[in-house]
């Protein structure tokens, strides 16, 4: 009995991603390294291993799965996500049913974290569209199952542009082995609840990705202000204060656009107090007022997601869990 799990995901071009960092298609060959070495784990136990190929859309097998969906489309590149799991023995089919029936649900769920988290080292390069999650299984006949696989968009992308602007926070392009391997020792949040304030900035985080283009605005600036005071805050006064001071200690000093920081809050304070119009969760207008407020509130997201993948980024490559800060008296 074998039963064979693949995830076709269409991967953006990274225009920004190679105008910040240089050519991503370094990214990608750096990515497909991981193929073979990583285990798909339930509970703390091994299930399946995972492959990993990238393909164009003029392959066959792309054109097999996706018609013409992405025909005249950008998008250029896609990855396969591949494994199977294979059972012989009448015991082992006890032991493992659970896992055998529930594959593509451990898969589905381990490459959405494995695309949203590898955008800690590489920030904005995983940013995907639609994809497929084919299912085939060997028993008397063989039986494909086609299913979708949601879109994982962000706006990482755009913060790049920020960042480039404003000259802070400094995201960078970390190992994504070295990466992957802090983040396993805070996987249990990400199966679970949180149980440290890097845990909950790393659950923030995701909440940055989306399976539509309407579920980011303004959520990404929410979720990312929550993630970013669960690092700097350490209670309930001048919050902003703390995380003004501690993110320049952490991150550098904002020598530039100074007041931007201070913008932010203020912006997500309106928001929150009703202050501000915005649109409805179904709005499909073009209405330049409408869209003018939108990239607004789009900008402001997009520099409080800047803050917050830099401040994980520092945790990562210091290999910390928590960082401690002091007043000093100034002689």
């Amino acid at each position: 009995m074998k039963k064979k799990v693949e995830i076709f995901v269409p991967i953006m071009n990274g225009v920004e991603y190679s105008d910040y960092f240089g050519n991503i298609n370094r990214v990608f060959k750096e990515f497909l390294q991981l193929s073979g070495m990583i285990e798909i784990k339930f509970q703390n136990r091994p299930i399946s291993i995972l492959k990993i190929q990238k393909m164009t859309k003029r392959n066959s097998e792309i054109k097999k799965v996706f018609g013409n969906q992405y025909e005249r489309s950008v998008i250029k590149n896609f990855f396969r996500f591949y494994t199977e799991l294979i059972i012989d023995d009448k015991k082992e089919v006890a032991e493992k049913k659970y896992h055998y029936y529930s594959l593509e649900y451990f898969v589905e769920g381990f490459v959405k974290q494995l695309l949203v988290y590898s955008n800690l080292a590489k920030p904005g390069a995983f940013d995907t569209r639609e994809g497929k999650i084919r299912i085939t299984e060997f028993l008397d006949t063989e039986k494909i199952q086609i299913s979708d696989f949601t879109m994982l968009a962000n706006s990482i992308p755009y913060s790049l542009e920020l960042c480039e602007k404003y000259k802070w926070p400094p995201l960078k392009e970390l190992p994504l082995n070295s990466t992957l391997t802090w983040l396993y020792h805070h996987s249990f949040a990400l199966e679970n609840l949180s149980k440290s304030r890097i845990q909950r900035a790393l659950n923030a985080f995701s909440y940055l990705f989306h399976e539509s283009f309407k579920d980011n605005d303004p959520g990404d600036l929410f979720f990312s202000l929550i993630g970013i005071e669960a690092i700097y805050a350490q209670n309930s006064n001048n919050i902003q204060d703390q995380v003004n001071q501690k993110s320049q200690l952490l991150l550098g000093k904002r020598n530039e656009f100074k007041k931007i920081f201070n913008e932010l809050y203020d912006y997500r304070s309106r928001y929150i107090h009703g202050q501000l119009n915005f649109t409805n969760k179904f709005f499909f207008d073009d209405e330049e007022s409408a869209i003018e407020q939108i990239l607004k509130t789009y900008e402001k997201s997009a520099f409080a997601i800047a803050i917050l993948t830099s401040t994980i980024q520092k945790h990562i490559e210091e290999n910390k869990e928590e960082f401690e800060y002091e007043l000093v008296l100034k002689e």
